[in-house]
């Protein structure tokens, strides 16, 4: 447990299950949604965290993806859960029953990085490999617009609190505004070429308006923008609509030491959790964007992380398969007053059992190269495709039986489908697992 001041933040649960890496996390009211390349997706009841504890609810996992599950998340009544995955799918479920509702799929057929809802439920955004973002219609379940233009894999995407746009990133490190609802020619409103020098990985809207904005009038709408990338920052951009369009940078936050994968708000836009390859998460205090918190607890990378709807309790999830939830709550009989600190107070998860820790780290001690880029799984026939990188013979040969002819490491198109097979690979990872 960490006191600092009026806020006092302690590790709650740390949740196993998942077989592979955790590569997203979400909250409804009462469900936390997690999601990895073990190709599931599991719902964990967090309705009585202090008293019946966190418990994985008898429908999970869910099982509908043929390969990386990337992205889940929640409307924002929570009566629906999005999830999208490299296999092209993108799937609709009932979380509290776990039925599957609906399927869509880019016109591309390409795998889909992201998906987020709009604040009023009634869009669903999705971009991908194809290098588009799609808005779908969430009651007629139809494609609401495509929008192009972009030239790299769509990482990241974020509605505006009013639903009225939406910002898309790429791992060029672009970001793009486009109007969601608008009937004009389905070009951004606004460009912005460099918002990530080595990409963005992640973006979202702060739910309230603008501290201190000048720019909220009948003329302009002012919102605020937080995004993560590969250079190892998180950035605020003030983003304007009206006699004037633009997003312009507000502020660098530094204090992660690798590239940032994730960022999130809590629900009164008063702190912002980013994830990072650091195995951190940091939480900030927006208003005075300043570091408030370091919750350190993960062995590998962190992926994700989210807040609670009360914001209570924050999640993160992490390439060592586990999922850490942190208890948030006020020190009272104080009020919260989140510009009181001057330093962050950074404090550890309690250590795991001997036990534990085998079980996260036993198989991810392989080395990266034996792991499948599609299933990220080990490899027990490994093959060399037309990009030079190795595939499991199964995943490769299944991926261009979809009609796919790009290559899933750098979606570029394949000179040939022929394939290799590597046996000084197949040696090494045979080796590695007889010892």
């Amino acid at each position: 447990m960490a006191t600092f001041g009026d806020v006092v933040v302690s590790h709650q649960a740390t949740l196993y299950g998942h077989t592979s890496d955790v590569t997203c996390v979400d909250f409804s009211n009462d469900i936390l949604a997690t999601c990895s390349s073990d190709k599931t997706i599991r719902l964990w009841d967090v309705s009585d965290p202090e008293g019946s504890g966190i418990k994985e609810r008898n429908n999970s996992p869910l099982l509908g993806h043929r390969y990386t599950v990337y992205s889940c998340c929640f409307s924002p009544p929570g009566n629906l859960l999005a999830t999208c995955s490299m296999d092209g799918n993108v799937i609709l479920w009932d979380p509290k029953t776990g039925s599957l509702l609906e399927t869509f799929q880019h016109s591309s057929f390409s795998g889909i990085r992201v998906c987020r809802f709009s604040f009023n439920s009634a869009f669903l955004a999705t971009g991908g490999e194809d290098e588009t973002l799609v808005i779908w219609d969430v009651n007629k379940k139809d494609a609401l617009k495509t929008f192009r233009g972009h030239d790299a894999t769509v990482s990241a995407c974020a509605f505006t609190p009013d639903s009225k746009y939406v910002v898309s990133g790429t791992t060029n490190g672009d970001l793009r505004l486009w109007v969601v609802t608008s009937d004009e020619e389905e070009t951004p409103l606004v460009y912005k070429n460099e918002g990530h020098d080595l990409g963005v990985v992640g973006c979202e809207f702060s739910p309230t308006a603008l501290p201190n904005d000048n720019t909220h009038s009948n003329k302009n709408h002012g919102y605020l923008l937080a995004t993560c990338g590969n250079d190892d920052s998180v950035r605020l951009f003030r983003v304007v609509v009206g006699l004037v369009n633009e997003i312009v940078l507000d502020e660098t936050l530094i204090g992660h030491e690798a590239n940032v994968m994730c960022c999130r708000f809590s629900s009164n836009g008063i702190l912002l959790a980013t994830a990072s390859g650091d195995k951190m998460v940091i939480l900030w205090n927006v208003m005075t964007r300043s570091m408030r918190f370091k919750l350190v607890g993960h062995q590998r990378y962190v992926t994700s992380c989210a807040f609670s709807l009360c914001n209570n309790y924050v999640a993160s999830g992490s390439n060592d398969r586990t999922i850490l939830v942190w208890k948030i709550r006020e020190n009272k009989p104080e009020l919260v007053n989140f510009g009181s600190f001057k330093e962050p107070t950074q404090f550890n998860a309690p250590t795991m059992s001997p036990t534990s820790i085998y079980m996260v780290l036993d198989e991810r001690q392989a080395p990266t190269e034996y792991y499948c880029p599609i299933t990220h799984e080990i490899m027990k026939d490994p093959v060399i495709a037309a990009d030079g990188f190795s595939y499991e013979r199964k995943a490769i040969t299944e991926w261009f039986q979809n009609g796919k002819t790009t290559s899933p490491m750098t979606n570029v198109v394949l000179a040939h489908a022929h394939l290799t097979s590597n046996f000084a690979l197949k040696t090494l990872i045979q080796s590695h697992l007889a010892n």
